[in-house]
């Protein structure tokens, strides 16, 4: 343990702020979850829209970028064999990929959550005149990151998320 001095405060908050983390965060540095989900909501699905909401542009500057992070999702569904529908506002199904990024004022870290989540049209049983929209598969990673590689690290973990998402398609749509 480090003791403070008047040398070492930096130093100091930044091995208790990790002691902190690494008790709250299993692993090294990052928790990811993924809720309960009905495998058959992917059977049948044809095509896949890709949604990135604008991302804060006070991170752009580490690597954040809301173009890049879409088009590495839509490049690794193309890839993998699944239609990206990118012209129709009315795709039904899409794939909704939220980054939030909050840079650390005294250390050079960011907290990054990346959520990936599977949106598809429902009706209400109560009511099947409603069709709305639900989340029907998800996966989310947190991670605490160094500011010099937040966004490469960031887009890999989105890659190992939509990895996921893919093998979770293709479980239930197998390639003919």
């Amino acid at each position: 343990m480090i003791r403070p001095n008047s040398s070492t405060p930096r130093l100091w908050i930044a091995s208790a702020a990790a002691s902190v983390l690494r008790a709250a965060i299993p692993g090294d540095g990052f928790a990811e979850q993924g809720g309960p989900w009905d495998p058959a909501t992917f059977k049948g699905v044809r095509t896949v829209d890709v949604q990135v909401p604008p991302i804060d542009t006070s991170v752009e500057s580490d690597g954040f970028s809301q173009i890049q992070f879409e088009a590495d999702v839509k490049l690794r569904l193309l890839r993998a064999g699944i239609d990206v529908n990118s012209s129709s506002p009315v795709c039904a199904e899409r794939l909704f990929v939220l980054i939030n990024a909050v840079k650390s004022d005294v250390l050079p870290l960011y907290a990054v959550s990346c959520d990936l989540e599977f949106r598809q049209p429902v009706c209400l049983m109560r009511d099947p005149c409603v069709l709305t929209s639900a989340t029907t598969w998800s996966r989310n990673i947190v991670e605490l990151v160094s500011s010099a590689r937040a966004g490469d690290f960031t887009r890999q973990s989105l890659a190992n998320l939509v990895d996921q998402f893919i093998n979770a398609y293709f479980d239930q749509n197998p390639k003919q």
